[in-house]
């Protein structure tokens, strides 16, 4: 396993991080052109400095990012992986919407399945608005129907329904209602093994974790959080790495001070993000190291 942060906004100082991080790439001067979306230059930038600040080596890639703010850099790490690739991507949020930005944190799993490596993306954990009404919220319902989207929301009630779609395995009809499938309500080693039968043998894996999935005890966040315990987010990725090949993990959802270098970011953040994000930081932050440290220490004892 190969360890890289990206300092954009401080994670890196934490222990066991500073400590064990294989490479740096520098990035604070560049963290408010990049933050909730990306602007072409910024983005750039960073590609460039990934490519100077490459990761020696051949093992799967642990990347730890910071704030989810910045969960719209993922493509940017999934574009130097050979596919074909199964995305899992766990997070209170579906990031799918497809008016938005380019280069988004709540729009970078329509940018992932652009490249041709990607075969889907497979969320695992919602609980958020963005499942209410998300055929007019413009979630990326084409991906939903074709299969190249699979969504299992950790709890959700049933929304109303204004566009046609088939059941998949996330979701199902009834009517005009549209029925989550709550896998934070089912046994989770079966559900586990369904999410392992989803992906093809022949594919590797990308784990793409959001810690604002998890309960506030085990996270704090810049945005609204879930209710996935670290437990079973930990067998999630020990039983994802036993039964398939994972080639790469990203990690963000540590909360930080925002810094915008546009003022219709700093609008978005007011209406989109729970006011306590607005005052500061949201009770104890040295929860995000600890848990930063427990995934570390899973990562490093199941990816070879």
């Amino acid at each position: 396993m190969r360890l890289r942060v990206i300092d954009l906004d401080g994670v890196g100082e934490q222990a066991p991080l500073a400590l064990r991080a294989h490479g740096v790439t520098p990035a604070r001067d560049l963290a408010p052109g990049l933050r909730l979306w990306a602007d072409r230059r910024s983005f750039e930038a960073l590609r460039i400095r990934l490519g100077e600040t490459a990761l020696p080596g051949r093992g799967p890639s642990v990347t730890f990012m910071g704030s989810g703010d910045f969960h719209n850099l993922t493509p940017l790490l999934l574009a130097e992986v050979e596919g074909p690739l199964v995305v899992v991507h766990v997070d209170n949020h579906p990031d799918w919407v497809r008016a938005a930005p380019a280069r988004h944190c709540g729009a970078w799993v329509n940018r992932a399945l652009e490249l041709a490596q990607v075969l889907k993306v497979i969320t695992v954990g919602p609980t958020s608005a963005d499942l209410d009404r998300p055929d007019v919220k413009g979630g990326a319902f084409r991906h939903l129907a074709a299969g190249r989207i699979e969504m299992f929301a950790w709890s959700r009630p049933p929304s109303p329904l204004v566009r046609r779609l088939a059941d998949g395995p996330g979701h199902r009809v009834e009517g005009r209602r549209l029925v989550w499938r709550c896998v934070g309500e089912e046994d989770w080693a079966a559900f586990l093994d369904d999410l392992v039968a989803r992906i093809p043998h022949d594919a590797g894996v990308w784990l793409t974790l959001d810690k604002d999935a998890l309960r506030p005890e085990d996270a704090a966040t810049n945005w609204d959080q879930g209710l996935m315990p670290l437990e079973a987010l930990d067998a999630l990725v020990r039983r994802v790495a036993e039964e398939r090949r994972v080639v790469g993990v990203d990690v963000c959802g540590d909360w930080s001070p925002q810094r915008f270098s546009n003022p219709f970011k700093t609008l978005e953040a007011r209406l989109d993000q729970p006011p306590a994000t607005r005052r500061g930081p949201p009770g104890d932050l040295s929860v995000n190291a600890r848990t930063n440290a427990r995934l570390l220490e899973t990562f490093e004892e199941v990816l070879q």
